[in-house]
């Protein structure tokens, strides 16, 4: 019984401290812009940073069919950020012709007057495409000083039936690596588990 619950400390221990120990994220220089931006805003927390949009719709009954909106940021760690989560909600399902252009890309700016490519993503969503849209973006290497730069372009052109487009949310979670000594803990703990595994069975 006590082996077993050494076992599941040390393995508790494994997953926890890791997490306990990533870097504070800081957000800042945040820039909200398009046509359809009036009354936007964002929140962020430790790893996250939200945008809400509580007028970025095209279409039927509107003033326009076409509008975008462009999103900038620069995040800092102490620790590596290797990795983006990113979570799109739309108010309302997109109708008929209603389609939202994405395009994302992220760069380590550390020199900013040589920034270096890290990742982008793009995707087009349409009345066809399964809502709200998730995605995991990897960064090529981790960086503690990013800039991400988001754009999207909404459209809904008039056809016989009900054509809408919107954007209410968009989410993103930063990934951070681990600080070595984390890692270093974690492996410490396995191979406590392989020591005790051995001497079990001698």
């Amino acid at each position: 019984m006590k082996a077993f619950r050494a076992t599941v400390l040390l393995v508790a221990l494994c997953f926890t401290v890791p997490a306990a120990q990533a870097g504070v994220i800081n957000f800042s220089d945040v820039v909200i812009g398009g046509s359809l931006a009036s009354g936007a805003s964002f929140a962020t927390g430790d790893n996250y940073i939200d945008f809400f949009f509580p007028d970025a719709s095209v279409g039927d009954g509107l003033s326009s069919r076409i509008g975008t909106l462009s999103l900038t940021y620069i995040a800092e760690s102490t620790d590596g950020m290797y990795q983006n989560q990113m979570l799109l909600s739309v108010l309302g399902a997109l109708q008929g012709s209603g389609t939202i252009f994405f395009n994302e890309v992220i760069e380590d700016i550390a020199n900013p007057l040589d920034p270096i490519f890290l990742a982008s993503y793009g995707v087009v969503l349409d009345s066809n495409s399964s809502l709200p849209h998730t995605a995991v973006i990897d960064f090529v290497r981790p960086s503690n000083l990013i800039k991400v730069k988001k754009n999207l372009t909404l459209t809904a052109f008039d056809t016989a039936g009900v054509d809408f487009a919107n954007v209410g949310l968009v989410e993103q979670t930063i990934r951070v690596v681990p600080e070595p000594t984390s890692l270093a803990m974690c492996g410490l703990g396995l191979a406590c588990l392989f020591i005790r595994r051995r001497k079990a069975v001698a």
